[in-house]
C-alpha cells in the first residue's frame, strides 16, 4: 500500500464537554494540513473536559515553544478567568505567550515567573504582580497604574517611562533597575530596595518611601516633592538638582550624597545624617534641619 503522507492526516477529537450542568457529546472532525516537521505539534485525544476553557488550555499545553504564534492566538480566545488560570500554571512558559503591548488589565499574576519577559508598552493597570519574578524584564512604557508589585523581584528590569502612579511596590526588589523618567507619584515604595537604581528625571512626588534603600541610586533631576522618606537610606545617592520641596526626610541617611542644586525648601530633615554630603547651591530656605548631622558637609 502507498504510504500515507502526513499532510493528509485526519485527526479526530472526541470531546465530551460539560457546560452549565448540560452535557454535550461532540464528534469533531478536525482536518488539518500540517507539516509536522515544521510545526512539531503533538496531538492528543481528549475524552472529557469539564468546560471549553479546559479544552483550550489542554490544546495550548500540547504545543511546543516553536508554535508560540499559535499559542498566542489560543490565549486570546480565553476570557479573563481563563487567562489568569493559564498564566499562573507552572506548565506554561509565560515568555512564549506574552508580547509587547499585551493587555493584562487586572490580571492575577501573583508569584508568576516573568523573568526576562518583554512587556514593553503592556497594559497592566490594576494587575496583581505581588511576589512575581520580573528580573531583567522589559517594562518600558508599560502602564502599571494601581498595580500590586509588592514583594516583586524587579532587579535589573527596564521600567523607563513606565507609569506606576499609585502602584504598590512595598518591599519590592528594584536593585539596578532602570526607572528613568518613570511616573511614580503617590506610589508606595516603603522598604523597597533601589540600590544603584536609575531614577533620573523620575516623578516620585508624594510617594511613600519610608525605610526604602536608595543607596548609590541616580536621582538627578527627580521630583521628590512631598515624598515621605522617613528613615530612608540615601547613602551616596546622586540627587543633583532634585526637587525635594516639602519632602519629609526625618532620620534619613544622606551620608556622602550629592545634593548639589537640590531644592529642600520646606523639607523636614530632622535628625537626618548629612555627613560628607555635597550641598553646594542647594536651596534650604524654610527647611527644618533640627538635630541633623552636617559634619564634613560641603555647603560652599
Amino acid at each position: 500500500k502507498k504510504k500515507k503522507n502526513s499532510s493528509d492526516l485526519v485527526t479526530f477529537f472526541f470531546i465530551k464537554i460539560e457546560l452549565n450542568k448540560f452535557q454535550h457529546s461532540i464528534l469533531y472532525n478536525y482536518y488539518m494540513n500540517i507539516n509536522f516537521k515544521k510545526m512539531n505539534i503533538f496531538f492528543i485525544i481528549i475524552k472529557m473536559v469539564r468546560n471549553l476553557q479546559e479544552l483550550i488550555v489542554a490544546i495550548l499545553l500540547t504545543l511546543t515553544p516553536s508554535c508560540k504564534d499559535v499559542q498566542t492566538i489560543i490565549y486570546k480566545l480565553l476570557d479573563d478567568d481563563g487567562k489568569n488560570k493559564l498564566l499562573r500554571s507552572p506548565s506554561v512558559k509565560l515568555r512564549e505567550l506574552i508580547k509587547p503591548g499585551i493587555d493584562l488589565k487586572e490580571a492575577n499574576l501573583k508569584e508568576a515567573n516573568l523573568s526576562g519577559a518583554d512587556l514593553e508598552d503592556a497594559k497592566l493597570i490594576g494587575a496583581n504582580l505581588s511576589d512575581a519574578n520580573l528580573e531583567d524584564a522589559n517594562l518600558k512604557d508599560a502602564n502599571l497604574i494601581g498595580a500590586d508589585l509588592s514583594g516583586a523581584d524587579l532587579s535589573k528590569a527596564n521600567l523607563s517611562d513606565a507609569n506606576l502612579i499609585e502602584a504598590n511596590l512595598i518591599g519590592a526588589d528594584l536593585r539596578g533597575a532602570d526607572l528613568e523618567d518613570a511616573y511614580l507619584s503617590e506610589a508606595n515604595l516603603s522598604e523597597a530596595k533601589l540600590i544603584g537604581a536609575n531614577l533620573k528625571g523620575a516623578n516620585l512626588s508624594n510617594a511613600k518611601l519610608e525605610d526604602a534603600n536608595f543607596s548609590y541610586a541616580k536621582l538627578e533631576d527627580a521630583d521628590l516633592s512631598g515624598a515621605k522618606l522617613k528613615n530612608a537610606d540615601l547613602i551616596g545617592a546622586k540627587l543633583k538638582n532634585a526637587n525635594l520641596k516639602n519632602a519629609k526626610l526625618i532620620g534619613a541617611n544622606l551620608k556622602g550624597a550629592n545634593l548639589i542644586g537640590a531644592n529642600f525648601s520646606g523639607a523636614k530633615l530632622i535628625g537626618a545624617d548629612l555627613i560628607g554630603a555635597k550641598l553646594k547651591d542647594a536651596y534650604l530656605i524654610g527647611a527644618n534641619l533640627g538635630y541633623a548631622n552636617l559634619k564634613g558637609a560641603n555647603l560652599s
